[in-house]
């Protein structure tokens, strides 16, 4: 018998492919200690792109700013609510139109 293994590390808001991996897999391992990479146009895992009428835009996840060779498992979420509440506005605006 083969089984399916799915590695993945975690993002901020995964793509539907991954869901078709994941739903796929005998064993899904989450790869969550290796180091949080920020700073970089390959850095999704604290924030990913939506389309506006105005372009690409990002919605992120605000984070405290963690020190070089931090853990993704390791990065905390920044205090207060604001980094929500403009995500849920910039969906909100660019999305209240869609088809549910």
């Amino acid at each position: 018998m083969t089984l399916t293994a799915v590695i993945h590390q975690p993002d901020f808001a995964s793509y539907l492919g991954f869901f078709q991996r994941f739903l796929n897999a005998d064993l899904y391992i989450v790869l969550d200690h290796v180091q949080f990479v920020h700073g970089t146009s390959k850095s999704w895992t604290h924030r990913d792109k939506i389309k506006t009428a105005q372009g690409d835009r990002w919605l992120t996840v605000g984070i405290r700013k963690p020190s070089l060779g931090t853990a993704i498992n390791e990065v905390e979420l920044a205090p207060g609510t604001n980094w929500i509440d403009q995500n849920l506005s910039l969906l909100r605006e660019n999305y209240r139109k869609s088809a549910g």
